[in-house]
């Protein structure tokens, strides 16, 4: 699905966290996952993606938002060029540029919490952590969009909002990409066998992230 903002930005959803960002002077692809199944084969896409990755078009930046198997997804990274500059979060740990070394990526750019960078002339972009997860703003002339991927699932709302917070009031969204549920088995079956108070139901889960999904876009 291709969605058109302004002039100059186009972002085209590839699949699952997959996001193409096509912005006034560069192309973006965020949490490439094409290639077959993710997490030891135990995930796997449905529908299939249609995507290609020798069909893409050339890239500029790639952002990966944090490190779970359908978010860096080896297979998908080892069939892109090694041309491309990669955006990450400056974490605590190296594990990302670390992993991202072996895989053969040697232009990583770690970004800062809360700071802005300008990529271009036309495109800035501000990373936010969250824990071992990270949001991503991104902006040219025409249009902002935040890609907030799972970032937002875990944690009490209340920690989290004053982050977007600060990114509502420096960017104007036209759009913004959120998870609003567990991945899983489809269709969802559930066999549950302890009922005790002490444990959380899947289906009190699932309406909390529902909740939270909500109160994060208001």
């Amino acid at each position: 699905m291709r969605i058109a903002y302004g002039p100059g930005m186009r972002v085209t959803m590839l699949g699952h966290g997959t996001l193409l960002c096509e912005t006034e002077d560069v192309r973006i692809l965020m949490d490439p996952w094409i290639l077959g199944p993710a997490n030891f084969r135990s995930w796997w896409h449905l529908p299939d993606v249609p995507a290609d990755v020798r069909e893409l078009p050339p890239l500029d930046y790639v952002y990966i938002s944090h490190l779970h198997g359908d978010h860096f997804h080896e297979p998908t990274l080892e069939k892109l060029s090694r041309d491309v500059t990669v955006l990450v979060p400056k974490l605590y740990h190296d594990r990302l540029v670390t992993k991202l070394g072996r895989l053969g990526y040697r232009k990583i750019l770690e970004l800062s919490h809360a700071r802005e960078v300008a990529l271009t002339a036309a495109t800035r972009v501000t990373c936010m952590q969250m824990g071992n997860d990270s949001v991503l703003a991104l902006a040219d002339s025409s249009a902002a969009m935040l890609n907030a991927n799972d970032a937002l699932q875990g944690g009490h709302a209340d920690v989290k909002l004053p982050l977007l917070q600060l990114l509502r009031a420096r960017y104007a969204f036209d759009i913004a990409f959120q998870s609003f549920g567990t991945a899983g088995a489809f269709p969802k079956c559930y066999q549950i066998e302890d009922m005790s108070p002490k444990r959380m139901d899947p289906w009190s889960k699932e309406r909390a992230m529902l909740r939270n999904f909500v109160k994060v876009l208001r």
